[in-house]
């Protein structure tokens, strides 16, 4: 029954024609930007990096699993 459902779905998939990409890749799609847009960029370049404490080999596990980091997540690591 699921095979011929299938079978039936298939058959009767249409191909169309992608006009959107079409649009996109001649440049008619695409929206021009503002000024707000380059200032809100600015912004996110600012941004802090993110500090994370390093987990040592013997302490517990982060991912709550109760192993040792070494034993669980940090097997990959050498």
């Amino acid at each position: 029954a699921i095979e011929y459902e299938v079978t039936r779905l298939f058959m009767k998939a249409e191909i169309r024609q992608n006009v959107q990409r079409e649009q996109v890749s001649t440049g008619e799609a695409v929206q021009p930007t503002t000024g707000d847009a380059k200032e809100n960029s600015n912004t996110s370049a600012k941004k802090q990096p993110v500090h994370v404490n390093k987990v040592g080999r013997n302490d517990p596990c982060p991912c709550g699993s109760g192993k040792k980091y070494k034993n669980c997540h940090g097997k990959d690591e050498n």
